[in-house]
């Protein structure tokens, strides 16, 4: 089927499923976060080892620019696909890698040392992946159907957030809490890292925009730099407000309450799990 569709088709899936694997990665490290703390962190105090592993979790985004900044420059240099490719890659890994860590218990502080590390490689894959998926899908696109193409980033998160929601609520649904513990979250990393491998194959199929071939000996940091002195403040500062706005409830809502529901005893996770993923469903 994927042989048969247009180069132009092809370009469009494979720069636009980014967010898809991004997401599914994001959520299933919320729900899991207490069998991560478990795992990677001292049991002493199961509160705190819980704020840790989120504290982990946020990690990841001090480095987002960061990985912005370098695979933009990669983007530029050396090319839009090729960055795409980079980030995908590095993003597989970080979830493959996640899936065989060593607990606490065995290897003591160097597991979330080694966990920390792992989130800021996927936080520096993932600042290149957001902005350059949309880059590059703004510049394959049609004028006439720019906003449509583009907004394929968005809806492959959401896809990817519904994924996720439903491993976590099958994999706590059928295995056991000592299972989940033992083994039962890996699967999780597992079958997310064998996803990213089929999209690390689709990508590798993307050819690099027409529109970027014929403007990239024009592309410089000074040029750039002298782009942003040029934008408004207001509006982005007004931008940035609004889409911190939406990040927050989505956060607590969906990263950040089930774990809360099952340390406060509220409800099993399994049912908040379900809960919520039935609430995005709706939404």
């Amino acid at each position: 089927m994927f042989n048969t569709m247009s180069q132009n088709s092809k370009n469009i899936l494979g720069g636009g499923i980014g967010n898809m694997i991004e997401w599914y990665d994001f959520i299933l490290y919320s729900y899991f976060a207490t069998l991560l703390a478990q795992n990677f962190f001292p049991k002493e105090n199961e509160i705190a080892a819980v704020m840790l592993t989120f504290a982990t979790f946020a990690s990841g985004y001090l480095v987002r620019p960061l990985g912005a900044i370098i695979l933009g420059k990669l983007g530029d240099n050396y090319g839009r696909a090729f960055a795409l490719k980079v980030s995908m890659f590095g993003i597989t890994l970080a979830m493959f890698l996640m899936s065989i860590l060593p607990s606490f218990h065995s290897i003591g502080l160097l597991a979330p040392i080694l966990l920390v590390l792992l989130r800021l490689l996927q936080g520096i894959c993932i600042g290149g992946e957001h902005a350059g998926g949309i880059i590059y899908l703004g510049e394959i696109a049609n004028p006439e159907n720019r906003a449509l193409i583009v907004s394929m980033k968005n809806n492959a998160a959401n896809i990817g957030m519904l994924i996720s929601m439903g491993m976590a609520s099958l994999l706590f649904t059928f295995f056991s809490a000592a299972q989940m513990h033992s083994y039962g979250w890996r699967l999780g990393y597992i079958i997310g890292a064998a996803i990213g491998m089929i999209f690390l194959f689709l990508r590798n199929k993307i050819t690099e925009p027409a529109l970027y071939l014929n403007y990239k000996n024009q592309l410089s940091l000074v040029t750039m730099l002298q782009q942003l002195k040029a934008l408004s403040l207001q509006p982005i500062i007004l931008v940035i407000t609004m889409t911190s706005m939406g990040a927050v409830l989505l956060y607590i809502t969906f990263i950040y309450l089930p774990s809360y529901l099952k340390l406060t005893q509220v409800m099993p996770i399994a049912v908040s799990l379900r809960l919520v993923t039935f609430v995005t469903i709706l939404s």
